[in-house]
């Protein structure tokens, strides 16, 4: 299984327990309109994006953008990415853009290898509005360091060992 692959099967999870009392979903593909996952809910569509581990965030907003006109504007759409410091730097090296680009745009930092928390998540947007640009990089390592960073060679040997 890819990096990729799981992570689709972990967005589909994560997804699942989070609408358990809901229960507003109503479809699941994956590969739909460019993104890895799209999830149609009662009342709003989701597509979300796999990107490991970030060179850059230029090309995956564009492939957001893209997919956002086939899907729907109106979609949200979250970007999954691995809790590495180099996708942290990334993050925060792109950050003034990632704020403006959407303010329904979230991004989740996954190490489901961790013995803390497994996940934390950001809203670019929202936070650009409620915090300090000054404490921007203290206040999102202050988050990344909820969950055990990993490397992207220790995390290709923790998937292989899984299987």
């Amino acid at each position: 299984m890819s990096i990729k692959e799981y992570f689709q099967e972990w967005i589909v999870h994560y997804a699942r327990a989070k609408d358990v009392i809901a229960r507003k979903i109503t479809n699941i593909e994956k590969n739909k309109f460019r993104s890895d996952v799209f999830i149609e809910y009662k009342d709003k569509k989701h597509i979300y994006f796999v990107e490991p581990f970030l060179k850059n965030t230029s090309d995956v907003l564009e492939k957001i953008r893209k997919s956002k006109k086939e899907a729907g504007e109106d979609s949200r759409s979250t970007l999954i990415v691995v809790n590495t410091l180099e996708n942290l730097n990334v993050i925060v090296s792109s950050f003034d853009k990632l704020a403006e680009f959407d303010p329904h745009f979230s991004i989740i930092f996954v190490n489901p290898f961790s013995g803390l928390d497994t996940k934390w998540m950001i809203f670019p947007s929202t936070h650009s509005i409620i915090g300090e640009k000054a404490s921007l990089q203290r206040g999102l390592k202050s988050l990344f360091e909820t969950v055990e960073t990993t490397t992207e060679k220790e995390f290709e040997e923790r998937l292989k060992k899984e299987k």
